[in-house]
């Protein structure tokens, strides 16, 4: 009779490592207070959502706020309706997030590898300082890690039914890939396709000579960017329709900006006036000009305030 032992040792390790995991995340999540300034932007943002009930146009201090797209702000706000406004609320889908992002980092190692790796990569990847810091504060960064990690596994496991000529699952990975890659993408934008996209093309180009069904692959990319068109596409449309200006903004000045530097020249600019050059990035200007320089109204019209949409 096949001796059980070594499969209740795996059992009681993982069911151990999944313990340490959620400790790792959850212990202490609200015992300290936002911190200063991206914790309390963000969390600021998520709470006029909840006040104004306008879940469309992200507002900070009652103006539209652009920087980013809704997906963060949404979770937030979704927590802080669930359980009331206060640290722990405004910090549990990180955690969530940092939680998924090493499931994802399990799965992929343990395909990769094997179990003992996946062991390995949790325990590793948990205990870095960046990734655990990142899972208890407020920014956009793990929620968009999580995002990548999943879609990289989704997109390698859509590969190896390539490889092995089984259209089926190839279907069922892959489009879960680009789901992951929309959400990404409504998560911090461009950057969400970058990072998977570029991961996936070096792997194909590597391990070009055993790749398998090749219109496959083809009419799964096409397929793939439907579904996130479809996925991303309709808040990009419906808040440029509630604020004009709003699509030109955030593609032009926040993504190819950033990557231009662009809008760190700007930075540099406004910071000879000190405080006033800090606020006038979230539309607070001294004087009469109330505009955002990349040409977005961002002045707060008459009788808005608590409780009133912009």
């Amino acid at each position: 009779m096949k001796s059980t032992t070594p499969i209740l040792s795996q059992n009681r390790q993982q069911w151990a490592l999944l313990l340490l995991t959620v400790c790792t995340f959850f212990i202490l999540l609200g015992s300290r207070s936002l911190n200063e300034p991206d914790e309390g932007r963000y969390a600021e943002i998520a709470r006029e959502m909840i006040e104004t009930r306008d879940w469309l146009v992200p507002h900070f201090w009652y103006v539209p706020h652009f920087d980013k797209p809704p997906l963060t702000y949404w979770l937030v706000a979704s927590s802080m309706t669930l359980f009331g406004q206060n640290e722990w609320a405004v910090r549990l889908p990180l955690a969530l997030a940092g939680l998924s992002g090493v499931f994802a980092a399990w799965f992929l190692a343990k395909a990769l590898g094997g179990r003992r790796v996946a062991v390995w990569t949790v325990l590793i990847l948990q205990s870095s300082l960046l990734y655990f810091s990142m899972s208890r504060m407020l920014t956009t960064d793990i929620f968009l890690t999580q995002f990548n990690a999943w879609a990289i596994y989704f997109l390698w496991q859509s590969w190896v039914c390539l490889r092995e000529s089984n259209a089926k699952y190839f279907w069922r990975w892959h489009l879960a890939g680009w789901l992951m890659i929309a959400l990404g993408f409504m998560t911090k934008g461009p950057v969400a396709l970058a990072i998977p996209l570029v991961a996936f093309l070096l792997l194909l180009i590597i391990r070009r000579k055993t790749l398998a069904r090749k219109k496959l692959l083809f009419g799964g990319v096409l397929v793939g960017l439907v579904l996130f068109f479809v996925i991303a596409a309709p808040w990009y449309l419906a808040a440029n329709a509630r604020v004009p200006g709003t699509l030109k903004y955030m593609v032009f000045h926040q993504a190819a900006g950033h990557v231009l530097g662009a809008v760190r020249a700007g930075r540099r600019r406004n910071a000879g006036s000190g405080k006033g050059g800090r606020r006038r990035q979230h539309g607070y200007k001294q004087g009469n000009d109330r505009h955002d320089p990349h040409g977005l109204s961002l002045e707060r019209p008459s009788g808005c305030g608590k409780g009133r949409r912009c």
